[in-house]
Protein backbone atom coordinates (compact mmCIF):
# COMPACT_ATOMS: atom_id res chain seq x y z
CA UNK A 1 0.00 0.00 0.00
CA UNK A 2 2.93 2.30 0.70
CA UNK A 3 4.98 2.23 -2.62
CA UNK A 4 1.89 3.12 -4.44
CA UNK A 5 1.00 5.62 -2.18
CA UNK A 6 4.76 6.99 -2.62
CA UNK A 7 4.25 6.52 -6.45
CA UNK A 8 0.95 8.66 -6.79
CA UNK A 9 2.85 11.18 -4.82
CA UNK A 10 6.34 11.01 -7.03
CA UNK A 11 5.53 10.32 -10.09
CA UNK A 12 3.52 12.53 -12.69
CA UNK A 13 -0.08 11.64 -13.87
CA UNK A 14 -0.94 10.03 -16.69
CA UNK A 15 -2.28 13.61 -19.20
CA UNK A 16 1.18 14.57 -18.12
CA UNK A 17 3.41 12.00 -19.51
CA UNK A 18 1.16 11.82 -22.57
CA UNK A 19 1.66 15.25 -23.29
CA UNK A 20 5.28 14.86 -22.44
CA UNK A 21 5.28 12.15 -25.10
CA UNK A 22 4.24 13.94 -27.76
CA UNK A 23 6.07 16.95 -27.71
CA UNK A 24 8.91 15.07 -27.24
CA UNK A 25 7.26 12.94 -30.80
CA UNK A 26 7.22 16.48 -32.21
CA UNK A 27 11.03 17.40 -31.09
CA UNK A 28 12.30 14.67 -32.64
CA UNK A 29 10.84 15.09 -35.91
CA UNK A 30 11.87 18.42 -36.16
CA UNK A 31 15.51 17.36 -35.52
CA UNK A 32 14.87 14.75 -38.33
CA UNK A 33 13.56 17.95 -40.49
CA UNK A 34 16.54 20.00 -39.61
CA UNK A 35 18.64 17.18 -40.20
CA UNK A 36 17.00 16.43 -44.16
CA UNK A 37 16.67 19.94 -45.30
CA UNK A 38 20.63 20.80 -44.01
CA UNK A 39 21.49 17.51 -45.84
CA UNK A 40 19.33 18.33 -49.22
CA UNK A 41 21.24 21.41 -48.72
CA UNK A 42 24.75 20.30 -48.64
CA UNK A 43 24.48 17.35 -51.45
CA UNK A 44 22.26 20.12 -54.23
CA UNK A 45 25.25 22.56 -53.63
CA UNK A 46 27.92 19.70 -53.84
CA UNK A 47 25.83 17.95 -56.99
CA UNK A 48 25.89 22.19 -59.01
CA UNK A 49 29.69 22.74 -58.35
CA UNK A 50 30.65 19.46 -59.28
CA UNK A 51 28.27 19.89 -62.00
CA UNK A 52 29.93 23.56 -63.01
CA UNK A 53 33.57 22.23 -62.62
CA UNK A 54 33.14 19.08 -64.60
CA UNK A 55 31.73 20.59 -67.68
CA UNK A 56 34.11 23.18 -67.63
CA UNK A 57 36.81 20.74 -67.75
CA UNK A 58 34.80 19.40 -70.90
CA UNK A 59 34.92 22.96 -72.21
CA UNK A 60 38.91 23.28 -71.69
CA UNK A 61 39.06 20.18 -73.82
CA UNK A 62 36.96 21.62 -76.50
CA UNK A 63 35.78 25.48 -75.89
CA UNK A 64 34.19 25.61 -79.39
CA UNK A 65 31.77 23.01 -79.30
CA UNK A 66 30.43 23.94 -75.67
CA UNK A 67 30.49 28.17 -75.53
CA UNK A 68 26.85 27.71 -73.21
CA UNK A 69 28.84 26.56 -70.37
CA UNK A 70 28.44 30.61 -69.18
CA UNK A 71 25.05 29.83 -68.92
CA UNK A 72 25.29 28.13 -66.85
CA UNK A 73 27.75 30.17 -64.54
CA UNK A 74 25.43 31.03 -61.81
CA UNK A 75 25.58 27.44 -60.26
CA UNK A 76 28.68 28.70 -58.27
CA UNK A 77 27.37 30.88 -56.71
CA UNK A 78 24.11 29.21 -55.82
CA UNK A 79 26.30 26.49 -54.35
CA UNK A 80 28.70 28.92 -52.30
CA UNK A 81 25.32 30.56 -50.67
CA UNK A 82 24.12 26.90 -49.97
CA UNK A 83 27.33 25.63 -48.51
CA UNK A 84 26.91 28.64 -46.14
CA UNK A 85 23.71 28.32 -45.28
CA UNK A 86 24.51 24.94 -43.98
CA UNK A 87 27.86 26.09 -42.23
CA UNK A 88 25.78 28.76 -40.26
CA UNK A 89 22.53 26.29 -39.72
CA UNK A 90 21.72 25.77 -35.97
CA UNK A 91 21.59 22.12 -34.76
CA UNK A 92 19.60 21.32 -32.49
CA UNK A 93 22.29 20.30 -29.92
CA UNK A 94 23.07 24.10 -30.10
CA UNK A 95 19.70 25.21 -29.34
CA UNK A 96 19.33 23.08 -26.51
CA UNK A 97 22.91 24.63 -25.42
CA UNK A 98 21.28 27.87 -25.68
CA UNK A 99 18.19 26.83 -23.33
CA UNK A 100 17.94 28.00 -19.50
CA UNK A 101 17.53 25.15 -18.09
CA UNK A 102 18.69 25.29 -14.50
CA UNK A 103 21.63 22.86 -14.17
CA UNK A 104 21.15 21.15 -10.65
CA UNK A 105 17.59 22.29 -10.27
CA UNK A 106 14.59 19.50 -10.24
CA UNK A 107 12.17 20.48 -13.07
CA UNK A 108 9.16 19.17 -12.49
CA UNK A 109 7.95 17.10 -16.07
CA UNK A 110 5.33 19.95 -17.17
CA UNK A 111 7.83 23.08 -17.24
CA UNK A 112 9.91 21.16 -19.93
CA UNK A 113 8.23 22.63 -22.27
CA UNK A 114 8.19 26.49 -21.29
CA UNK A 115 12.38 26.26 -21.12
CA UNK A 116 12.49 24.22 -24.48
CA UNK A 117 10.77 27.34 -25.91
CA UNK A 118 12.67 29.34 -24.69
CA UNK A 119 15.59 28.06 -25.74
CA UNK A 120 14.51 27.93 -29.17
Amino acid sequence: MNASLAAKAFLPDAASIKKQLLLMDLGIKFQIMLFELSSSIFWVSFIEMTFFFTTFVLFLTAPKMMPTIWLHVMHIPRAVIGGVLVWRMPNTHDMLAESPIPQNEKIPLEEITKYAVLGV
